[in-house]
């Protein structure tokens, strides 16, 4: 079910949905290789990222064919540490 600008996935712009699958599919690309979005070390990039992936299904954009960016944003959301390689607690304490 998806709402753009009050609107219904039928009734936008099959442009700006075209663009948008086309972008989340770039990113399933990239993160198919790399392990976080700028390289094997988690950025502030990856926090950027968070928000979209994790609102994506509200724009009506389906993450359930993108593993990876499926993976990363589960990543970002896990305990742990820089050092660990996971986001965690310190993504929170730079929020």
């Amino acid at each position: 079910h998806m709402h753009y600008l009050c609107k219904s996935k039928e009734t936008s712009d099959a442009w700006c949905v075209e663009r948008g699958e086309a972008a989340l599919d770039a990113l399933e690309h990239h993160l198919s290789q790399w392990r976080w979005l700028v390289s094997d070390q988690f950025t502030i990039a990856d926090i950027a990222l968070f928000a979209y992936t994790h609102l994506a299904h509200e724009g009506g954009f389906d993450l359930t064919p993108r593993p990876s960016a499926r993976e990363t944003e589960g990543r970002t959301m896990t305990p742990g540490s820089p050092t660990s390689g996971d986001a965690g607690e310190w993504t929170l304490m730079i929020l």
